[in-house]
């Protein structure tokens, strides 16, 4: 009887953790051993055959904790695709972060693009790593990556609940602060809590 009760809550556990991507569409070339390692994917919207995604290891995690938001790319194009990354910079252009009332959370990043007068075309100072993936037809992958809440160029996420959705830069610029949850685009996303400890 315990056996059957802890198989039971066992498998309640996953029904509920999974809840936070039940809306999701996965494609089956993302369904490989990439999501043991770097979690499950919530994908966007595709356009023209890519789709890119969003994943976190655990979706609940301490305010101090450095935690590594990753970017997958869904090729069902019949060309390769190729993605420029350039290390915990490029992440910023796909995503877009949003706090429990559906404002826009700002990194530092964003603010010093903004402040500056410039957009992702004209911001990069430089990059300390960068590099180049193709992403075959009909393949999946992660092609990028990025510490969430790293302070001074990420997002100061305070306890509390965010969600992760596909980022809205129009021509390569920083949305404005008034953005909101309400006018992001259709696709996935990807609920995650910051705990105090």
């Amino acid at each position: 009887m315990r056996l059957r009760l802890a198989l039971a809550a066992a498998i309640v556990a996953v029904m509920v953790g999974d809840q936070l991507y039940a809306k999701d569409n996965v494609p089956k070339s993302c369904m490989t051993g990439d999501m043991e390692k770097y979690g499950r994917p919530v994908m966007f919207e595709r356009r023209n055959g890519i789709a890119f995604g969003v994943s976190v290891r655990k979706p609940v995690f301490a305010t101090n904790t450095a935690t590594t938001v990753y970017i997958w790319l869904s090729n069902e194009s019949n060309q390769p695709q190729h993605y420029y990354m350039c290390c915990e910079l490029t992440f910023f252009k796909r995503i877009d972060v949003f706090d429990a009332s559906g404002s826009l959370v700002e990194s530092a990043y964003h603010k010093m693009l903004r402040n500056m007068g410039r957009n992702y075309e004209t911001g990069f100072a430089g990059c300390t790593c960068s590099g180049g993936r193709l992403v075959q037809p009909r393949s999946c992958s992660v092609v990028d990556q990025g510490t969430l809440n790293e302070k001074g160029i990420s997002y100061d996420l305070s306890p509390g609940q965010y969600t992760i959705r596909e980022g809205l830069e129009a021509g390569g610029q920083p949305q404005p602060k008034s953005h909101n949850d309400k006018g992001a685009s259709s696709g996935g996303r990807l609920a995650i809590t910051v705990t105090e400890r």
